[in-house]
């Protein structure tokens, strides 16, 4: 049998973090960073798999199309990943005991995607629904904000296809 050779992982090396943080950290956040002292072995880190994915999620969905040229530094990323290390849930709804089915999806929704790993047939399933029961329901809000979107969920068609035919052969060819 041959030798097997150990490979440390570049983001377990505390000096991988200690390069990001000094060339995307502004100075008053690093030795902020710097003072906090942990148990053991564990790093203040600051560039981690879910706070990077957060921030990548963020720049997509609030960066736009082509983003604008400005004179910002290589320290606005460390703040913008500081800033997606807050991803903890906030469970609480201000002002009620009972939360409505809004309130709780309003609670979940921001980090549904953190807590909840991808599952195909879920997704399947609840984009379905969502096209084919909740945008087509009866509630005022919804339809408002259809109209307003100029979508038409009964009308809908992928690639020429209808709806629920596109649909029908998806959950098929998941099934086999």
């Amino acid at each position: 049998m041959g030798q097997r050779k150990s490979v440390r992982i570049a983001s377990a090396q505390p000096q991988t973090h200690q390069e990001l943080t000094s060339r995307f950290v502004a100075p008053d956040l690093r030795s902020r960073i710097s003072k906090r002292k942990l148990d053991g072995a564990a790093l203040s880190v600051v560039f981690n798999r879910i706070g990077n994915l957060q921030t990548i999620r963020h720049l997509i969905l609030f960066g736009g199309a082509t983003p604008a040229r400005t004179n910002l530094s290589e320290y606005e990323l460390g703040t913008l990943a500081l800033l997606a290390n807050e991803f903890l849930q906030d469970e609480t709804v201000v002002g009620t005991s009972v939360p409505t089915n809004l309130d709780a999806l309003l609670i979940a929704m921001p980090n549904w995607d953190i807590y909840n790993p991808r599952n195909i047939a879920a997704a399947i399933s609840r984009i379905f629904t969502i096209l084919t029961e909740i945008l087509t329901g009866p509630d005022a809000s919804v339809q408002k904000l259809l109209s307003r979107l100029g979508l038409a969920p009964g009308q809908i068609e992928i690639d020429g296809m209808p709806l629920y035919d596109f649909f029908s052969i998806a959950f098929g060819l998941f099934a086999y």
